[in-house]
């Protein structure tokens, strides 16, 4: 049962690395083009506030289209900050290390910290869903970061959670 779950473990390790390394470099990229777009998301602003008045003044401010550029003015005001994808990535990063670090404890029996890395991992988790944008960022790709959150999420928690139980194991006296 030990081999099964260090094998396990091992892979679980792989997959984490590999997501939340590259989920890590999309967050701080999308970071980068908040900072770098943020003067023609204003302009949009601007103008899509302009359209919206002009549109009022000749259709009404109840119509459909006004109603739907009301909608557009929302969803730009809903655009996270830079800081927010820095967080994100942050805890990917964090993630990341605690993967590694549980990956020891495969191999080395130390049930209290294995079990102490678990929580920290399934709480670092939690934070990095709920802090990840849910919309689609454009050109990086198709998945939302939230998706990348969790699909790096299940990898590191694996990892944590095969240590874990390698520990009990381990220290379990079964005859």
């Amino acid at each position: 049962m030990k081999i099964l779950f260090r094998v396990l473990g091992t892979i679980a390790l792989a997959a984490a690395l590999l997501i939340c390394g590259l989920g890590a470099v999309r967050n701080f990229n999308d970071a980068r083009d908040v900072v770098t777009y943020a003067d023609e998301i204003e302009e949009s602003r601007l103008l899509l506030q302009s359209m919206k008045e002009g549109l009022g003044d000749m259709m009404g401010e109840d119509s459909e289209m006004s109603n739907t550029l009301s909608e557009g003015e929302e969803a730009m005001n809903d655009l996270p900050g830079e800081g927010t994808f820095k967080a994100a990535a942050m805890l990917m990063i964090l993630l990341l290390v605690l993967s590694v670090v549980s990956a020891v404890f495969l191999y080395v029996p130390r049930q209290k910290v294995a079990l102490a890395l678990l929580a920290l991992t399934v709480i670092g988790g939690i934070i990095l869903i709920a802090i990840s944008p849910s919309f689609d960022t454009g050109i990086t790709g198709g998945a939302t970061n939230r998706a990348i959150a969790i699909a790096a999420v299940i990898p590191a928690f694996l990892v944590a959670l095969f240590a874990f139980l390698t520990t009990r194991v381990k220290t379990a006296k079964i005859a």
